[in-house]
């Protein structure tokens, strides 16, 4: 189940309408959830850059910095605990991992 990406300025933009979303319906996203949709743009955005997204050398975090969104990756507000995605998080997402494969 991969996410399919449309050509967009900048891909982390589905993060602020995910958090728009579960603003306006009252829920809260899965935070392995939000980290899956975190981790399809920023591997679209390495893939294939638009203008707006470009990631160069930056981590993940550091490129969700950039628009101040890595809270979002860390889930609710005052949860301080590690930015980290393990793989089994991916897995449950429909992610493949191949040794060596790119």
């Amino acid at each position: 189940n991969a996410l399919p990406w449309l050509p967009a300025y900048d891909r982390r933009d589905s993060l602020v309408v995910l958090e728009a979303l579960d603003a306006l319906t009252d829920r809260r996203s899965d935070k392995a959830y939000v980290q899956g949709v975190a981790f399809s743009a920023y591997f679209a955005a390495q893939k294939s850059p638009s203008a707006g997204d470009a990631v160069g050398g930056k981590s993940l975090c550091e490129w969700l910095q950039e628009k101040s969104l890595l809270p979002l990756l860390r889930g609710r507000a005052g949860d301080e605990g590690p930015a980290t995605m393990p793989l089994s998080v991916l897995a449950a997402l429909g992610w493949i991992w191949q040794r060596g494969a790119s």
